[in-house]
């Protein structure tokens, strides 16, 4: 779908959004599927990318806005979960070596010191997001014209946010690689 709006946003056509059409899918009920899924959506929007890569900065609102957009929004996913990376992989040495550093010192391993939580400003940056995606995915929801759909319980949208948005950058990286290795099947 993704590739033929750019298609026809590529040829000159206009594209536009219309709340009142209804589209349904068969979501996956199981991880293995959902993972599956995602991982092909992602493939297919890199696939997408790669192919019109030569009008990036060109020609009109798709090389001007939309292929630039995509790619940040991927760069800013991949740079989010680079630096979360770093930052989990930073403390888990630091504290081995200090875990390790304090056993052979005889000296306490924990003290309560250690125990504080001083947020980043990486914290507050990633709670802000947060925020804008659910009152995004709220504001989004409240404006289908399916009363069945419109009525989310907000629990279970915040419980499928936080899987999601935990596991994307993952499952992001799983279709670059598959993607970089052609190694995709449908």
């Amino acid at each position: 779908d993704i590739e033929i709006i750019w298609r026809y946003l590529l040829n000159g056509y206009k594209a536009r959004m219309c709340l009142a059409t209804s589209v349904y899918s068969q979501t996956p009920s199981r991880f293995v599927g959902w993972w599956k899924q995602r991982v092909r959506w992602n493939i297919g929007g890199l696939q997408t990318l790669w192919k019109y890569k030569l009008y990036f900065f060109r020609k009109g609102m798709l090389g001007l806005f939309i292929i630039p957009l995509f790619t940040f929004s991927l760069f800013l996913g991949l740079f989010g979960f680079g630096i979360f990376a770093y930052l989990i992989s930073r403390r888990v040495l630091v504290s081995y070596l200090s875990t390790k550093y304090s056993i052979y010192a005889s000296t306490a391993v924990v003290t309560l010191e250690d125990l504080t939580f001083s947020p980043s400003v990486l914290n507050f940056f990633g709670a802000v997001l947060f925020i804008l995606g659910i009152a995004f995915t709220i504001f989004g929801i409240s404006r289908l014209k399916h009363q069945r759909l419109g009525r989310v319980k907000p629990l279970s949208l915040l419980v499928y946010a936080l899987f999601y948005l935990s596991l994307y950058p993952i499952n992001l990286l799983s279709a670059i690689y598959k993607f970089a290795r052609r190694t995709y099947t449908w």
